[in-house]
């Protein structure tokens, strides 16, 4: 393993150098310390078997501010896709103990505003922070006509889906307002804890905006996880709209707050996406199953089994990888 360090102090004081300093046909897994401080950075992750470790997941920020209605230099406007602080497009690329954020604002105002955009697979993020407003996170690939439509646009490997896209997120705290999960991607968000936040012009929030083509079997799943707000009124945000037809979430023992709307899905706006969306669910904590709208589905006990991580991740277990930088590092902070 190659170990790289990034001190505020020293010559290699982004994480940009530090990425800058992996040669191109390096094969092997190289590790990113990042010592504590505020990295104003845009940052793209091209290199696979990359593990970026925080010295402290309050204190370790990546923050940018790129958002969807800004003009790039091109003349042509940001668009969701190319707001990200961190965008993640090659496989095996791990993140502890950090906090990636946009600092945008309201998407009121300034649109989607992307704090970790992920295209890649077997990505995951253990004990860090995902903090912005409209979409926080995206979950990739792109939906089919979204990969059509931004041809010439975006660039292939930012467009172009190749393979599986399994993604896990364990003890992460995510904050948004508005679709702030979103994505086609096979996730896990495990013991997690959900935020949502006030709007700035309506009291309706969405958490939720899965885009799963009818053949993926597993979509978002949200294990354990505890729904909180930041002055939401109470029975004002949904856990999830589909963002395509056959988008797929399901919430399983989850602490739900009482800003979650009682019938807990919405169908998107005036679409027919009701007929077609995906959405599971067992054993809401706080919330009576009875009031949620008649197409959401409660699982059974027996259903409940095929949720576990070999079924949804196959010969992937991101457990191993983190166990293997719990021993390096020995941190509590991990």
């Amino acid at each position: 393993m190659i170990l790289i360090t990034v001190d505020p102090k020293t010559q290699i004081n982004t994480i940009q150098s530090a990425l800058n300093l992996i040669l191109e046909e390096n094969e092997e897994p190289v590790t990113i310390y990042i010592k504590k401080g505020f990295y104003k950075e845009k940052i793209k992750i091209t290199h696979p078997n990359i593990t970026l470790v925080g010295e402290d997941k309050d204190e370790t920020i990546i923050s940018f501010d790129d958002y969807a209605k800004k003009v790039h230099k091109d003349g042509k406007e940001y668009n969701t896709f190319r707001t990200y602080t961190v965008m993640v497009l090659a496989n095996n690329v791990s993140f502890f103990n950090l906090t990636i954020q946009n600092t945008s604002g309201y998407g009121e105002e300034v649109g989607q505003a992307v704090a970790l955009h992920v295209n890649a697979d077997k990505f995951s993020a253990f004990n860090c922070n995902f903090y912005a407003r409209q979409d926080t996170i995206f979950n990739g690939p792109l939906p089919y006509d979204l990969i059509k439509r931004y041809e010439g646009f975006l660039l292939d490997d930012e467009r172009t889906p190749q393979g599986k896209f399994r993604q896990y997120f364990d003890h992460c705290h995510i904050k948004g307002d508005v679709d702030f999960i979103f994505g086609c991607g096979t996730c896990i968000f495990d013991n997690c804890t959900i935020t949502s936040l006030k709007r700035d012009n309506s009291d309706v929030g969405y958490v939720c905006a899965p885009a799963h083509p009818k053949d993926i079997k597993y979509g978002h799943i949200f294990l354990s996880c505890e729904f909180k707000s930041e002055n939401c009124p109470p029975n004002s945000v949904y856990l999830a709209r589909p963002w395509r037809d056959y988008g797929m979430a399901t919430f399983i023992n989850c602490l739900l707050g009482p800003h979650i709307k009682e019938e807990g899905f919405d169908k998107w706006n005036d679409s027919n996406r009701d007929q077609t969306a995906r959405f599971y669910e067992y054993k809401a904590i706080n919330q009576d199953e009875n009031l949620r709208v008649k197409w959401a589905k409660q699982l059974s006990s027996v259903e409940l089994v095929d949720y576990k991580m070999e079924n949804i991740f196959g010969d992937w277990n991101p457990l191993s990888h983190r166990n293997e930088v719990y021993e390096t590092f020995k941190s509590s902070q991990i």
